[in-house]
């Protein structure tokens, strides 16, 4: 997680997201156990930048960074919806499943090339869902 960060930025809560990341990275391999499909399948090097990255999508929502909420902000202002696909979502500062879902749709094709996704995939829908338990949960007791 740390390389991730500019250097002398720190926050409260930053001890705990390298332990959440790991916990992430649990969820995640037993999550694609699930798979109905091996499309979605990572390695567990992919898993562990995905969680990363997940991780920081969560933190950016708890602490109302304001990176997710600028990229809302403009699909808002350019496609007439926060999230594609997802109409409803933006309307909470949350940690939702939409959120983690677009944003897995975006990166699994990063991690897999040459892997098309619809963004209702059963098998995404499944992580997406995962993750939102597990994050929102974990968060509940970061500063």
């Amino acid at each position: 997680m740390r390389q991730h960060r500019p250097e002398g930025f720190r926050g409260a809560g930053d001890v705990h997201l390298l332990p959440l990341s790991r916990e992430l990275q649990k969820v995640l391999l037993d999550t694609q156990r699930l798979f109905s499909d091996g499309s979605l399948r990572l390695r567990k090097t992919q898993i562990a930048k995905l969680a990363d990255i997940l991780v920081g999508l969560a933190e950016d929502l708890h602490n109302e960074i304001g990176i997710w909420d600028a990229y809302e902000h403009y699909n808002l202002e350019f496609f007439g919806v926060r999230v594609p696909f997802s109409p409803t979502s933006g309307t909470t500062r949350r940690i939702d499943a939409d959120r983690i879902r677009h944003l897995l749709c975006v990166l699994c094709p990063d991690l897999k090339p040459g892997l098309i996704l619809w963004p209702h995939h059963q098998d995404l829908s499944c992580l997406a869902h995962a993750v939102q338990a597990y994050l929102a949960d974990a968060f509940q007791g970061v500063p």
